[in-house]
């Protein structure tokens, strides 16, 4: 999957992985995320209160479940 980090000024980063969760608080605003099987554009460090939004994109993803979903019906 795709998962696009936008930042307040205008930077976006396009991370691929296989599972993404998103770490929320009391509130229920975002403290961070955890991504599991990175595979392009892992970012090293960055402040989560500069993001302004997180974004999937599921485009990117025609086809990817249908091997695993066929061996189910």
């Amino acid at each position: 999957m795709t998962i696009v980090f936008v930042f307040k000024n205008g930077f976006e980063l396009r991370m691929k992985c296989k599972d993404f969760l998103l770490n929320r608080n009391a509130l229920g605003m975002v403290t961070g995320y955890e991504a599991k099987g990175v595979t392009e554009n892992k970012p090293i460090e960055f402040h989560i209160e500069d993001v302004l939004c997180i974004y999937r994109v599921l485009s990117d993803e025609d086809g990817e479940g249908d091997k695993e979903n066929a061996s189910d019906i």
